[in-house]
This record gives C-alpha cells, sequence and structure tokens, in this order.
C-alpha cells in the first residue's frame, strides 16, 4: 500500500511540475504574433511579426512598411547599417528588427535582447513586457535602462489588414 502510494505522489508531483513548465512556456509564446509598430522620430509605421526562433530565442523581423520608397522613389536601403555589406539591403521585408530574447518567468518580461534601428543604424539593449493583449512595450537603452526609450506594439488580429 505504500508502494502505491509513494508512486501516486510521485506521478502527482512530476505532472505538477511539468504543467507548471508548459504554463510558463505558453505564457512565453504571448508575445508570437503580428505587430503595427510607429516610429515616434519619424513617420515611419510597419508590420512586425514576432516568432520563436530555432534556438528559443525570440526574434521579430519587419513584413511590411508603410513607406517602403524615399523621397525620390527609390527602394529605402539600410544605409546605416554598421555592416557595409547590408548597406544596400531593403528595409521593406525581412529586416531583423530584434533578436536574442528570452523569456525570464520570475520577472514575467523577455530579456537579453537587442532591438535594431535601421533609421539610425544603432543596436540597443531591450527587454518586453506585456501590457495587455493587445499591446506589450519594448524598451530599447544604451548601458543603463534609465537611459533608454519604451515603445507600445499594437498586435494586429490579421497582418493583412494594413493598420495604416
Amino acid at each position: 500500500m505504500k508502494t502505491i502510494n509513494f508512486k501516486i505522489a510521485i506521478i502527482i508531483l512530476f505532472v505538477t511540475f511539468n504543467s507548471s513548465a508548459i504554463i510558463a512556456q505558453n505564457y512565453a509564446d504571448k508575445i508570437i504574433g503580428f505587430y503595427h509598430v510607429e516610429d515616434p522620430f519619424s513617420e515611419d509605421e510597419s508590420i512586425v511579426e514576432i516568432y520563436k526562433a530555432n534556438n528559443g530565442e525570440y526574434e521579430a523581423r519587419t513584413i511590411k512598411m508603410r513607406y517602403p520608397y524615399d523621397k525620390d522613389g527609390n527602394l529605402r536601403l539600410d544605409k546605416k547599417n554598421p555592416d557595409p555589406a547590408k548597406r544596400t539591403t531593403a528595409c521593406d521585408n525581412n529586416t531583423m528588427v530584434f533578436y536574442g530574447f528570452k523569456y525570464d518567468k520570475e520577472g514575467n518580461k523577455w530579456i537579453d535582447g537587442k532591438v535594431y534601428n535601421p533609421n539610425s543604424g544603432t543596436t540597443y539593449k531591450a527587454t518586453i513586457n506585456i501590457k495587455d493583449e493587445n499591446e506589450i512595450r519594448l524598451r530599447g537603452y544604451v548601458g543603463i535602462k534609465a537611459l533608454g526609450m519604451t515603445m507600445t506594439w499594437k498586435r494586429l488580429a490579421n497582418p493583412e489588414i494594413s493598420p495604416w
């Protein structure tokens, strides 16, 4: 009888532990989806997809830009990229916006990420918090978080329907 109770207790502990891990993982994936992003320093707007990379980290890439062409009608390029080989790459599709984010279940946020601004060619350290089901807050900073800026990204139910 004691052996059966012990086995049942072990099974209950195993199920409880694994359920907690699954719930935490499901919460970590809540940022996956499509977002409308507005640049606070320009008229730039874009649709960005957040996804989970093969290494388990969270990344984002541009899907669509509101203004993919410059004032002369040329496709906008990543001219300020610190990598000269990428300066002729179009900014409109598949530009990596952020990478390296890991979910921190104790802090209930995504940490250790980097966010890239193609308008300045600068990469910043960053964290992400969920505001609610429809918005996330991405904070980019240099050095310490107090020297940063927070952007709110709005979730899109359907990325095919343009927010502009």
